[in-house]
């Protein structure tokens, strides 16, 4: 089975190699200090805090993979041709005029990037 293509624009995966460089130097580090004082501490009353830290490390450790494979997959949306092109596609930027009469820009990107939070 084939993989599909995650559409990224260079921005996105430029966001997505610094998020990886941070978990794996910064977010490792601070995983492993953790799990290594709650085995210090060695007691049954802090069993919760070590588990705990090895939840966290599991997820770290699964969110780095998942953006290896993501930058691994990544098709560089061409931006350029993008905003060139008459249609509306991903990468387009385009202008959308609110109920209150101001108008906001927004920029189409693939589900990878989108964030629906901020807009």
């Amino acid at each position: 089975m084939m993989e599909e293509h995650v559409l990224l624009t260079q921005e996105g995966i430029e966001r997505l190699k610094q998020e990886l460089s941070e978990l794996r130097t910064s977010g490792r580090a601070e995983v492993a200090a953790a799990i290594h004082e709650a085995q210090e501490l060695g007691t049954a009353q802090i069993d919760g805090q070590y588990e705990d830290a090895k939840n966290r490390q599991a997820f770290l450790e699964g969110r780095i993979l998942e953006i290896e494979r993501m930058l691994e997959r990544a098709e560089v949306i061409d931006e350029e041709a993008a905003h060139r092109s008459r249609e509306v596609r991903i990468g387009s930027t385009v202008k959308v005029k609110m109920p209150s009469g101001s108008t906001q820009e927004f920029q189409l990107v693939g589900p990878a990037e989108a964030n629906p939070s901020e807009g």
